[in-house]
């Protein structure tokens, strides 16, 4: 995965926020794809 911020690439690190206007790239098997939008629609995990 990486992202495109403000047109400067960067790989994601477990810290990082996905902001307003982040263009998130993944890589990912067709199989797994339900479960990657899962817990991207999750959110991040509390504290």
């Amino acid at each position: 995965a990486w992202i495109d911020r403000l047109g400067e690439g960067t790989l994601p690190t477990r810290e990082t926020v996905i902001q307003e206007g982040d263009l998130l790239h993944l890589v990912m098997r067709e199989e797994n794809a339900d479960h990657v939008y899962a817990v991207l629609k999750q959110g991040p995990e509390a504290d």
